[in-house]
């Protein structure tokens, strides 16, 4: 196995492992491992000694994963060849939701028998008028970047203007799929559904990912997990980072489609070929990468905001100046993970772990969503294991 192999095998686990150990950082302060906890408390060691064992065992987790994958790539045949991309994956993702749900559980008993909420103020937070709408749990959502959508079109077209450019230089058979590894191991005639495939993937990739974009700008999305201005911003600045994170990665998408389509179809490329494909999945790791980091910079950012108090840092104010917990919506985040709340007529609300939002699973159009959800998951799969063997 080459070194460009190794990298490309690698980075299908090593993201998933990175966010699983941030976890505790992107989530809200006041719900360490999804459990709702007083202000005062968010530093408990309690609170500490959960997380920080979460985290060990990601970590260890992660460290297995990757041998793992090394250990399944190297063998040849078509039994090691689906193995490899589904098992290390999804072993990593059983253990980590398996560490999660031990902290979590660990965490709420210290909470209950210490009674952490025993002398905290609490109360429902909303408006008498606003209901769903109320702004007191509005969260800001970002408009669309798109420059970045416009980049990813002009490369794509460049990239198919050269190859219609070129046509006469094009062989009469082309590559029209890579291995595992990048390197070609099926071919088509020289056509216009072959020679520009990966052109055609990073066309639906661009519309796919600015019809993601455009719904992300015009949710309604509200706040339950936590509602304080510092949570509320804090919510609004992940959105805003995830939003600029899905057009970068649209444009380093297109940028790598648009280089294995050149070095698939033009001859004096085709030695880059594994290298093209390479760098585009590293670039893409960097990118996920780069938006976990920029979360953290800039949560630390309303952290500090908070602290100097330009911004709530625990609940909202009442009329009178005193700070109100809201109660905790705990039962209603299962496994502190999927919300279901018959008497909400919210759909989108903040998730209680890691950063962005959830749907309202009660809700008709939260059940859409998460049956959309499981087809999508199972078409991919699916796709995987289709161009693995």
């Amino acid at each position: 196995m080459n070194v460009l192999s190794a990298m490309t095998v690698v980075a299908g686990v090593l993201p998933i492992g990175v966010v699983m150990w941030l976890l505790p950082t992107l989530s809200q302060p006041t719900v360490p491992l999804g459990v709702s906890v007083p202000a005062a408390r968010a530093d408990d060691p309690a609170v500490r000694s959960a997380t920080g064992r979460y985290r060990q065992r990601v970590l260890t987790a992660t460290a297995v994963a990757v041998v793992c994958v090394f250990l399944l790539a190297v063998p040849d045949g078509e039994v090691w060849s689906w193995l490899t991309p589904l098992v290390p994956p999804l072993g990593l993702i059983a253990v980590g939701t398996a560490a999660w749900l031990a902290g979590r559980a660990r965490l709420r008993r210290v909470r209950d028998r210490e009674d952490w909420y025993g002398d905290v103020r609490t109360g429902v937070v909303g408006s008498v008028v606003g209901g769903a709408g109320s702004s007191v749990t509005r969260i800001v959502t970002p408009g669309v970047p798109w420059i970045w959508y416009v980049a990813s079109a002009a490369v794509t077209v460049a990239a198919t203007v050269t190859l219609a450019g070129r046509w006469g230089s094009i062989p009469e058979t082309v590559v029209t799929h890579l291995d595992r590894f990048g390197r070609p191991d099926g071919w088509g005639s020289r056509s216009i559904g072959d020679v520009f495939l990966a052109q055609w993937f990073a066309l639906g990739v661009t519309v796919v990912m600015i019809g993601v974009a455009v719904a992300l700008s015009r949710i309604d999305v509200r706040a339950r997990s936590a509602v304080s201005a510092a949570a509320r911003a804090r919510t609004a600045v992940s959105l805003s980072v995830a939003q600029e994170g899905l057009a970068v990665l649209t444009l380093l998408l297109s940028l790598g489609f648009a280089a294995v389509g050149l070095t698939t179809a033009l001859p004096e490329l085709q030695a880059w070929t594994t290298a093209a494909v390479a760098l585009m999945t590293v670039g893409s790791v960097v990118a996920v990468l780069g938006v976990l980091v920029a979360v953290v910079v800039r949560g630390r950012t309303v952290d500090d905001a908070a602290r100097r108090g330009a911004v709530a840092d625990a609940g909202v104010r009442t009329p009178g100046g005193d700070v109100v917990e809201p109660l905790d919506h705990g039962a209603y985040y299962k496994a502190g993970m999927i919300y279901h709340n018959p008497d909400d007529p919210a759909v989108f609300v903040d998730r209680r772990h890691g950063v962005g939002v959830t749907v309202n699973t009660a809700t008709w159009q939260g059940k859409a969503l998460l049956a959309a959800l499981v087809v999508l998951v199972v078409v991919v799969v699916a796709v995987v294991l289709a161009a693995a063997v």
